[in-house]
């Protein structure tokens, strides 16, 4: 059986090294890489103040920016104030410490009355009452004062309060049942839980009547 001879003699020359490169570019890449790899740790140290929320703000923080935020925005509101708010003016101020990790968002008591009581545009009125359902609507609005805008037909629960109804509430459509009615799916009254009651105790009284 023939044998061949392998090794640097066979052919009568020595093999050629397919890795023999310049000694300068092999170390020229390393110290590229190396440079590369340590410029992408260094970019991330400097942005890591920014890339720490979802605001790219510098050093914010819940109970110490976001609450003065907070804090500010609520003193303005009360004032109702309208337009931008300018955070370096002399009036945004706070007197309040909120270096502690314990701050919280002050509220004030009356600010979910005042809320509750803020005069809608009817715009937006029609597209909240739209936006939720019947029975959601007949759990938020206050008692009806009348049924229709003509107030043909009164629904005050007592003669007390028809009396302050007609002195108070007169110029204010949240106290007209009509205004439900018109802006309510058919579909969404009908199978409505309270849709039995209305039936009974305010359709089938209207029909009634000769009016």
């Amino acid at each position: 059986m023939p044998r061949y001879k392998v090794g640097t003699e066979a052919g009568g020359g020595a093999c050629p090294d397919a890795f023999n490169f310049p000694l300068v570019p092999r170390i020229g890449g390393l110290i590229y890489v190396a440079a590369t790899a340590a410029s992408s740790l260094a970019y991330l140290d400097i942005i890591y103040p920014n890339i720490a929320n979802d605001f790219w703000w510098p050093h914010f923080n819940t109970t110490g920016v976001q609450t003065f935020l907070g804090d500010l925005y609520n003193a303005k509101l009360v004032t109702g104030a309208n337009g931008s708010l300018d955070l370096f003016a002399p009036g945004a101020v706070v007197v309040k410490e909120y270096a502690q990790g314990t701050a919280f968002v002050s509220m004030r008591p009356a600010t979910a009355r005042a809320l509750l009581l803020n005069r809608l545009q009817p715009v937006q009125a029609i597209r909240l009452i739209r936006s939720i359902s019947f029975f959601d609507n007949m759990r938020t609005l206050p008692p009806p004062c009348w049924f229709d805008f003509n107030r043909m037909y009164e629904m005050a629960h007592t003669a007390r309060h028809q009396s302050v109804c007609n002195q108070r509430r007169v110029a204010n459509a949240a106290f007209y049942l009509e205004v439900l009615l018109r802006n309510v799916q058919l579909n969404d009254l009908t199978t409505s839980t309270y849709y039995p009651e209305v039936q009974s105790a305010i359709f089938e009284a209207i029909e009634a009547t000769p009016e």
